[in-house]
């Protein structure tokens, strides 16, 4: 691997894992987002992806609804994609991973995410949980194959971070990374 060029952060509640990128050009793509304050200045952007009512409506554990979880498992393709501008991450966190990446492999996760937006421009479907952040409606399928979890699990594939071949839960992703 060439020399690091930039650190990525992969954070969990401990069952959802969102891809922390740097912000540069993220603020301006993102710009119709339904967002409350001004996130030209943040520093990262956490992404998720998923089934559009059940990541919505699913703020915590406490949220979770049996018939929503079932149903966003029945290969539903109404997704959103989960942005989230942030100053830093708690890099001490148990649930926190920081990865050095070089220049090719940032590019690959920021493509990644690019693909997953559906649409020429990101179109806004929502708030999202804070002022801070907002979604996106997304391209692709979710199902018990392809969950948020898998989501990250191909970007980091696609940049040649080594994790498992599927990676569904959330500790397929952190148990893997030190």
């Amino acid at each position: 691997m060439a020399a690091a060029d930039a650190e990525i952060h992969l954070v969990s509640n401990g069952w959802h894992v969102a891809l922390v990128l740097p912000a540069a050009g993220w603020p301006a793509a993102l710009a119709h987002g339904p967002f409350g304050v001004d996130v030209s200045g943040a520093r990262l952007v956490a992404f998720g992806w998923g089934e559009r009512r059940f990541y919505m409506d699913t703020r915590t554990l406490a949220d979770l609804d049996l018939a929503a979880a079932l149903r966003a498992l029945s290969w539903n393709d109404d997704t959103v994609l989960h942005a989230a501008f942030l100053d830093g991450v708690d890099r001490t966190h148990p649930h926190t991973r920081t990865i050095a990446v070089d220049r090719a492999q940032l590019d690959a996760l920021e493509r990644h995410v690019r693909a997953s937006l559906a649409g020429a421009a990101p179109e806004p479907v929502g708030p999202g949980f804070g002022p801070a952040d907002a979604f996106f409606r997304a391209r692709g399928t979710y199902s018990p194959f392809r969950t948020c979890n898998e989501w990250v699990g191909a970007a980091l594939r696609s940049a040649g971070i080594s994790v498992g071949a599927w990676t569904p839960l959330a500790q397929s992703l952190m148990w893997r990374l030190p």
